[in-house]
């Protein structure tokens, strides 16, 4: 069974067919150099947060 995360269930609202896309067919998708950069910026900002509040990494599993 997959997850069904946050970005899933936003994906699902704003249009069914966008969450079949990015589950079955993510090859399809093209990110502009702005979005892979917005993307980084988040994934470092997660990865701090994490380092801050979950040094451990029980809230991982």
């Amino acid at each position: 069974m997959r997850a069904f995360s946050k970005s899933k269930l936003l994906a699902l609202r704003q249009c069914p067919k966008r969450l079949w896309l990015e589950v079955h067919r993510p090859d399809l998708r093209e990110d502009s150099a702005a979005t892979q950069a917005s993307f980084q910026i988040g994934n470092t900002v997660g990865d701090i947060a994490r380092q801050l509040y979950d040094p451990v990494g029980v809230a991982a599993g």
